[in-house]
């Protein structure tokens, strides 16, 4: 309730205040649900990342979903995320097209296409995100993160030889926005 100047309570004005801090609410909620990926019109959250994937290339590309480095990878239908960093140190990869491997510069650790540590001291294989591929189209979920093979998983892969291996073309992972 309001006081007008004459002295008189006005419920109008009551009115205004009880609105105007509705208002004040419903803007506080729904900024709350924005910033937590929730929509009152969504309950699954913010939309996923969509590529169309006959506009994926085949091997690994560098991209950003999410604000976060990701390498994604096509094989004729098949689609994965392979999380753009290394195990613990979240370092920067790199991916080498000619020998199909993505590799850590810094301590020297390789991983195959799959994600599957090959050689160095990383602890284990290589993070991928949940990828859904539905009627040619591929949802990246980066908040669904599964870790990588653990040491001793063996690669299906065929691998290059290793003696003297350098990449002339590496493929730096992407850099997130701080």
């Amino acid at each position: 309730m309001v006081i007008e100047a004459g002295g008189e309570p006005s419920g109008r004005g009551g009115l205004h205040v009880l609105v105007a801090g509705a208002v004040v609410v419903a803007c506080v909620v729904a900024i709350a649900a924005l910033l937590a990926g929730i929509s009152a019109g969504d309950p699954d959250g913010p939309a996923q990342p969509q590529f169309d994937i006959d506009q994926l290339a085949e091997g690994a590309a560098p991209i950003l979903i999410d604000n976060k480095p990701t390498f994604l990878v096509r094989e004729g239908g098949n689609v994965w995320a392979i999380k753009a960093v290394t195990p613990l140190r979240e370092q920067p990869l790199f991916w080498c097209a000619r020998a199909q491997q993505f590799f850590d510069p810094l301590s020297g650790s390789d991983f195959d296409i799959d994600g599957v540590k090959l050689d160095g001291p990383a602890a284990r294989g290589l993070d991928r995100y949940h990828v859904d591929v539905d009627d040619g189209v591929v949802a990246v979920d980066s908040s669904r993160v599964a870790p990588g093979p653990p040491i001793g998983t063996r690669s299906t892969r065929p691998l290059p030889a290793r003696s003297g291996l350098v990449c002339a073309d590496p493929v730096a992972s992407p850099v997130a926005a701080p």
